[in-house]
């Protein structure tokens, strides 16, 4: 904490202290748990869209966002059952979102 005090300007410890809680979440966190985050950030993200009342973008990012939280579910060894299952389930979430996402490409832009 001290060193964040001592510095010569706010700016570089703003960027120090980014970057070092950057590294601290990337080096911390496993890789299942970095897709539930960017699933869960997906599916946030779409409810936002929601609000705006961007109902394509909303199926867009909630569809995304599953799919990020399926992958990371076929890929836990507790589920190994359930693996083929989550797996056409994954499948089926990205092949949606790519149709959402070229269906939004063509007609929203």
């Amino acid at each position: 904490m001290n060193f964040l005090i001592q510095s010569a300007s706010p700016l570089s410890d703003l960027r120090t202290f980014r970057l070092l809680i950057i590294n601290l979440l990337i080096k911390s966190m496993s890789a299942l748990i970095r897709q539930y985050i960017f699933g869960a950030f997906f599916i946030f993200y779409g409810i936002y869209q929601a609000t705006r009342k961007d109902y394509l973008e909303v199926a867009l990012y909630v569809t995304a966002g599953f799919a990020f939280i399926f992958n990371s579910l076929a890929k836990e060894p507790r589920l190994a059952n359930f693996k083929t299952i989550l797996v056409v389930i994954t499948w089926t979430l990205i092949i949606a979102a790519a149709i959402l996402f070229l269906y939004m490409i063509q007609f929203k832009i």
